[in-house]
């Protein structure tokens, strides 16, 4: 196992966190992997920031990666380097972070005091969290934003079978729809 991360194991009542950050390589990514659990935590009082850490071209990305952000409840969006990323998370002090899980575990050493890191979309998922009752908040999160994923006539049908999967994976009941992380806690806690 990694030095720098550790495995939590699933825990069956998750929390929401008083603080999230949800990092993404692509506007879509923060949608399409976390959106729903994002919406379901600020509904109930998460302060969450979005960070997009490739720029795209031009406002129109910016403003409909805003708009995403809105559906989701999250006010606070920002769009940086991944060079800032260390100076972003001393401001934000996140207790949680949700980042895109396809990249290795060390390209996130910046992450570092971070009490726990929920990757999505990542191999061997342990932790689940229903989001049936924001599916549409997610779906209209997605179709806010001008990318390849918002403009599939299939989108919603290959993301419910996509959340069908995890729900049963993690053990929710028929007709339920989660979202899927491989939740790690770092080694080295925030001092």
């Amino acid at each position: 196992m990694n030095d720098l991360l550790r495995t939590l194991l699933p825990a069956p009542d998750r929390r929401p966190p008083q603080s999230v950050l949800v990092i993404g390589a692509h506007p879509a990514d923060l949608a399409l992997h976390a959106g729903g659990t994002v919406a379901r935590w600020v509904e109930r009082g998460t302060r969450a920031t979005y960070c997009v850490l490739v720029d795209g071209d031009g406002d129109g990305m910016h403003a409909g990666q805003r708009l995403a952000a809105k559906l989701c409840g999250v006010t606070d969006v920002r769009f940086l380097g991944r060079e800032e990323l260390p100076a972003l998370i001393r401001d934000v002090r996140p207790q949680r972070v949700l980042a895109p899980g396809g990249d290795p575990l060390e390209a996130w050493a910046e992450l570092d005091g971070v009490p726990e890191l929920w990757l999505a979309n990542a191999p061997e998922p342990n932790q689940y969290v229903d989001v049936t009752a924001v599916l549409e908040r997610k779906l209209d999160a997605l179709r806010a934003q001008d990318t390849r994923e918002s403009r599939d006539a299939d989108l919603e049908e290959r993301l419910r079978g996509r959340l069908a999967g995890h729900a049963r994976a993690g053990g929710l009941p028929q007709g339920r729809l989660a979202e899927a992380f491989r939740v790690l806690r770092p080694a080295r806690p925030r001092p």
